[in-house]
């Protein structure tokens, strides 16, 4: 994905305690979360049934006004309805810290 070299490049991380000792809190700027966005609305757009995601499979994001919403979408086999699991507010420095306590973020080389 393209928002990988992006996020590389622009993300603010802060470290945490943990026993991995490499654990991140990261932070990304307007722009390369406008990508995050468009990358993985790319993925659902696949219609490839040999390679499209099963419905949970990725985030789903989207901007309410300046926060950016994280869902998963959920199918119960009579409909698939979004399930909102968190609500991102731009930190002092204008990023936003996608996944920060949801998903685990390493730094790479």
């Amino acid at each position: 994905m393209e928002t990988r070299a992006r996020a590389e490049k622009d993300i603010g991380t802060t470290r945490t305690d943990s026993d991995e000792g490499g654990d991140v809190l990261a932070r990304f700027d307007r722009a390369t979360i406008e990508l995050m966005i468009t990358d993985l609305d790319r993925v659902y757009a696949d219609t490839n049934p040999r390679t499209d995601p099963m419905r949970g499979e990725f985030a789903v994001l989207y901007r309410d006004a300046d926060v950016v919403v994280v869902s998963f979408e959920h199918d119960n086999g009579a409909g698939i309805r979004p399930v909102e699991i968190d609500r991102v507010c731009p930190d002092a420095a204008g990023h936003d810290g996608i996944g920060a306590c949801l998903w685990p973020w390493l730094i790479s080389d």
